[in-house]
């Protein structure tokens, strides 16, 4: 997971994504997802078809368009739903996180920072 830390993670049907979802109302690039080095992750909403939402342990379900996600949260594209088991920190009343270095694909089709060298074979 420490590849994900810090770095935007796409979630959708399309081939760019990272976390690639196939089931009824996933948009071809429905959210995206950051997890930060201390536990937190951020949530947006790309502006999919069918938003996506969080639940909250006992509570009822919201559409979001940003938000921090909480342990035990459930996080809902289309009809697929994500369970978030465990976390570090929690909600912060923290600024919007600065915009995610920009992804690409290796020539080996691993997913990388732009700039970056990739992780599966040590080239840019």
């Amino acid at each position: 997971m420490s590849s994900l830390l810090n770095q935007l993670t796409r979630i959708g049907r399309g081939p760019d994504c990272f976390i690639v979802l196939a089931g009824p109302g996933v948009s071809w690039r429905h959210a995206e997802l950051t997890l930060w080095a201390d536990g937190r992750l951020w949530l947006r909403d790309c502006g999919s078809a069918q938003s996506a939402s969080l639940r909250a342990p006992g509570g009822e379900e919201r559409a979001i368009a940003k938000e921090w996600v909480e342990r035990r949260d459930v996080p809902r594209f289309g009809q697929i739903q994500l369970f978030v088991t465990e976390l570090r920190g929690s909600r912060s009343s923290h600024a919007e996180p600065p915009k995610a270095r920009a992804r690409g694909h290796c020539g080996c089709g691993a997913v990388k920072p732009t700039v970056s060298v990739c992780d599966v074979h040590g080239r840019r």
